[in-house]
């Protein structure tokens, strides 16, 4: 199977987990474009992003994954408000720190794309002795948080550097946001898609000769 068939498999698995279809409707529908430079193993790709969607989906925000490696036609599509980018390559180009992802947060605008440094995700995982896929999802929808709007916490999915608690209550699918977090999240999200009319009506005019 390969990787863009993988996700499409991911996302029907991913469905069919949810117990209330209705409520799942309801919620804003977020699509991340996932960059894998890093090459890293389908496996690893596919199980972060079904552990990453289902935190997601408890905070109130619906997932959509496209596995944009090699790009496909949807990968191609103009960027909306919804839309978010996210680039897993193996090593921090500049060295420094010891950060596991990184958001690019341009002024007061929204930001759109995160880097996540799968080497130190797999380095960490290895220490701790849990997957590289589950510290991966949580490296994700900590990114993810940052891009619609929220800083680091103090406990959950956004603290700056996770513990050996942390991880445990990740496999055990009970980490995830504070319930103030997750207000701000689709809060977050909320302002991302009353923006994309405007961005539809300004790229419409653009064109217009």
């Amino acid at each position: 199977m390969g990787p863009i068939r993988a996700w499409v498999a991911l996302s029907a698995v991913a469905v069919a987990s949810v117990a209330d279809g209705a409520a799942e409707l309801r919620s804003p529908r977020l699509t991340v474009r996932v960059f894998d430079y890093a090459r890293m193993p389908v496996r690893v790709l596919r199980y972060a992003g079904l552990q990453a969607a289902k935190v997601l989906r408890k905070a109130g925000i619906e997932p959509e994954w496209l596995a944009c490696s090699p790009p496909s036609q949807a990968c191609d599509a103009p960027m909306a408000g919804r839309d978010l980018v996210i680039r897993i390559v193996n090593r921090d180009p500049s060295g420094a720190g010891r950060a596991f992802a990184r958001a690019i947060q341009p002024g007061d605008s929204p930001g759109v794309y995160a880097t996540v440094y799968y080497g130190r995700v797999a380095d960490a995982a290895s220490r701790a002795g849990v997957s590289a896929s589950l510290w991966l999802a949580l490296a994700m929808d900590h990114e993810v948080a940052h891009l619609l709007g929220l800083a680091d916490g103090q406990a959950g999915v956004m603290r700056a550097v996770f513990g050996r608690r942390d991880m445990d209550r990740a496999s055990c699918g009970l980490l995830r946001f504070a319930p103030g977090e997750e207000e701000q999240l689709r809060a977050g999200m909320a302002t991302r898609l009353a923006a994309e009319p405007i961005e539809a009506e300004l790229a419409s005019a653009a064109g217009t000769p």
